[in-house]
């Protein structure tokens, strides 16, 4: 049997669950202007609906567009973090790859 995947993610010193599904609705943007990396995440439950996460320098944590924002609530920044992650795992597993067949970057 197939369980779905959920991933812990500490906000305000409490665990809160993630889905692979929420992770999934996680698109990475890079800005050509700004060099800044963030997210859009679209909507469980508005079609067509998406927010955009992204690192607040000023209050150090990531904030979202939806009406939760700054909340550990907004499954958005949590989904957003863990799909970051897998993102830099992946591209550290691309660099040992790459290393192990000795074509270096």
């Amino acid at each position: 049997m197939n369980r779905p995947k959920f991933y812990d993610v500490i906000a305000a010193n409490r665990h809160y669950p993630v889905s692979q599904e929420q992770v999934n609705r996680c698109l990475r943007v890079l800005s050509m202007d700004s060099g800044e990396v963030y997210y859009r995440v679209r909507s469980m439950t508005k079609a067509a609906t998406e927010y955009e996460v992204r690192y607040n320098r000023i209050l150090r944590r990531f904030t979202c567009t939806c009406a939760n924002g700054i909340a550990p609530t907004c499954w958005h920044r949590r989904a957003a973090t863990v799909a970051e992650r897998e993102y830099q795992k992946a591209r550290q597993a691309e660099y040992e790859e790459r290393k192990r067949r000795g074509k270096h970057l």
